[in-house]
């Protein structure tokens, strides 16, 4: 609306008011003739604002609803910034970016441990010096991983089949310190040396470097043979994904994904992941990551915030309908913000007509 057109509204309302205090003055002084008149003129004046109401108010209508409108369509089409996910899958093999140089496993007990591309092997033996060689190999009755480490920003690679882990570290270096008790310790490289240890021994401490390895070069590698069930400690990734390479340099990747559900925070859904399903996750920030022996498969349990999910040609990534359906405390304060809103709009209209 104009300024000329709001000028006359405020005048028709001006004149509407002075029509019916001079019909208030005519009956006081007997002059009914004179009151009829003015209350005919406000009469008048009154259905010319009521008009113009119902044309504003129509328009306001219409302007609601398309507001409302475009609003769904918004929440339909666009999607939240990240959500929250959880990842519980079975696979044979994934492969991850490290946040933190941590342990990525503790006491640990295993019947053999292969380790390639090694820097130096420490023994607890004074006399045995620092061994050097390409290829480590501990063997017993039992040997226990004390820890296990990866150096920060590091690639891990993961296969798993049937007590068979195998670990390849690109872009960083792994550090193992392990106990063996009666058994062997093998180190191949220029000249290949071994180690026994005898079982009345206390079992024998070993600390083994892998070489600082890069993306393009043949990355460190670790092989454990692990009991029927174990559970590695919570790692913290800052990348994830579930496809390999098959076979090796066909550069053709496959899912490794065995079964298993993603469960969607925001929107309440549980996606299931079918065997030879292809996901694309994208974490938003730095996730925990807990990998367990799953009836012979590997076990994957991942806990974060996703910038993307998607599997197939899905998106699960929840719309914001979808996110302030199933949010009932942005819901309240979205209909408690729409009831102050009415509230505030029926005194205007009440008392600043």
């Amino acid at each position: 609306m104009n300024d000329p057109d709001r000028k006359a509204l405020r005048a028709v309302r001006t004149a509407k008011n002075d029509y019916i205090r001079r019909a208030l003055g005519s009956v006081a002084a007997g002059q009914l003739d004179a009151a009829a008149k003015h209350l005919e003129a406000a009469d008048v004046a009154a259905k010319v604002l009521a008009a113009n109401e119902r044309d504003r108010s129509r328009l306001w209508s219409v302007s609601i609803g398309l507001i409302c409108v475009l609003l769904i369509l918004f929440g339909m089409t666009f999607r939240i910034r990240n959500t929250t996910v959880i990842v519980h899958l079975r696979t044979d093999g994934l492969a991850a970016r490290l946040a933190d140089s941590l342990p990525i496993a503790t006491d640990l007990v295993t019947r053999s441990v292969l380790l390639e591309d090694v820097d130096s092997v420490q023994l607890d033996d004074p006399a045995a010096g620092v061994m050097r060689g390409e290829t480590v190999g501990l063997r017993g009755e039992q040997v226990q991983v004390r820890s296990l480490a990866v150096s920060s920003g590091a690639l891990l690679e993961i296969e798993y089949d049937y007590r068979q882990l195998r670990l390849f570290v690109r872009d960083g270096n792994i550090h193992g310190r392990f106990a063996l008790r009666r058994g062997v310790l093998e180190v191949e490289g220029n000249r290949e040396q071994a180690v026994d240890v005898p079982r009345r021994q206390p079992p024998m401490g070993i600390e083994l470097w892998a070489a600082m390895t890069g993306r393009e070069v043949v990355p460190a590698r670790l092989s454990l043979e692990l009991p029927d069930s174990w559970e590695l400690p919570e790692i913290s990734v800052t990348a994830v994904g579930f496809e390999a390479e098959q076979p090796a340099g066909s550069g053709e990747f496959r899912s490794t994904i065995r079964g298993g559900t993603v469960t969607i925070y925001e929107s309440g859904r549980v996606v299931e992941m079918p065997r030879g399903e292809s996901m694309d996750l994208q974490l938003a920030e730095a996730a925990t990551l807990v990998l367990s022996d799953a009836g012979g498969e590997l076990g994957v349990l991942l806990r974060g915030s996703a910038s993307r999910i998607a599997s197939g040609r899905q998106n699960h990534k929840p719309n914001y309908l979808e996110f302030l359906y199933h949010n009932k405390r942005v819901a309240f304060i979205w209909t408690a913000a729409g009831f102050l809103w009415g509230l505030l709009w029926a005194v205007k209209k009440s008392f600043l007509p």
